[in-house]
């Protein structure tokens, strides 16, 4: 997510939902894994291929 106005728009459902069950950003720019606020993004690639 590399634009900020996407990043939040994407961002508030995640972090409106009040559990702690991981939750995962998925994202098709392959950039470092980064978090924001305990929301982890991540390459959907990876994600995929992860086990």
């Amino acid at each position: 997510m590399r634009e900020k106005a996407t990043l939040v728009r994407e961002l508030a459902p995640l972090d409106s939902i009040p559990d702690h069950n991981p939750k995962y950003l998925l994202v098709m720019d392959n950039d470092p894994p980064v978090s924001h606020n305990g929301i982890r993004q991540k390459y959907v690639l990876d994600w995929l291929i992860e086990k």
